[in-house]
């Protein structure tokens, strides 16, 4: 009989079977016969590469192919694999739209805008959360603030391996003009 490999990662995945911390691979082949001689590996459509340590897995959809031969030349069939690696959380940035009096205090109505992007998997949602449950979608388009009011709201974006990155961001709205006594 041909010899049998296993796969083994260094992580787990998430429930959406992304691996979102560094990982490596490692292939171990048993042949209850003889021994297995050489194990081979190819990793997204590269070369067949002789097996020799645990394997550092890149950031991408990764297509994994691996066999075995034992020491009477009997080749195990191919196994393959999809594993799925984003490391890095999506970026996310914002500007606020109005007549500025200082750093916090603005003396108009104000307009946020905001924008995310991941480079592998895509953004999932991009959101302004105001309380647990309460919400605004980016995707539909800014948000206006026009109430004389203090804001302290989180900015939210999430990509498909559910990375998320999440900003605070705190302002005030002033509408009345000062006072002279």
């Amino acid at each position: 009989e041909a010899p049998v490999t296993k796969l083994r990662t260094s992580t787990e995945t998430n429930s959406c079977g992304w691996y979102r911390t560094p990982t490596t691979f490692t292939l171990t082949a048993v042949d209850t016969e003889t021994y297995a001689a050489t194990i081979y590996y190819q990793l997204n459509s590269g070369n067949f590469l002789e097996y020799t340590g645990p394997v550092d897995l890149p950031e991408t959809y990764n297509s994994l192919v691996y066999y075995a031969v034992d020491s009477h030349g009997r080749r195990e069939a191919d196994n393959i694999a999809t594993l799925l690696a984003d490391y890095e959380k999506p970026v996310l940035t914002y500007e606020l739209l109005g007549t500025q009096f200082d750093s916090y205090w603005f003396h108009s109505p104000v307009t946020i805008t905001s924008e995310a992007w991941d480079n592998l998997t895509g953004i999932l949602y991009h959101k302004i959360y105001f309380a647990p449950g309460v919400y605004h979608h980016f995707e539909d388009g800014p948000k206006d603030f026009t109430e004389q009011e203090q804001v302290d709201i989180d900015l939210a974006a999430y990509d498909y391996a559910r990375n998320s990155l999440w900003t605070d961001v705190r302002f005030g709205i002033d509408l009345e003009d000062p006072k002279i006594t």
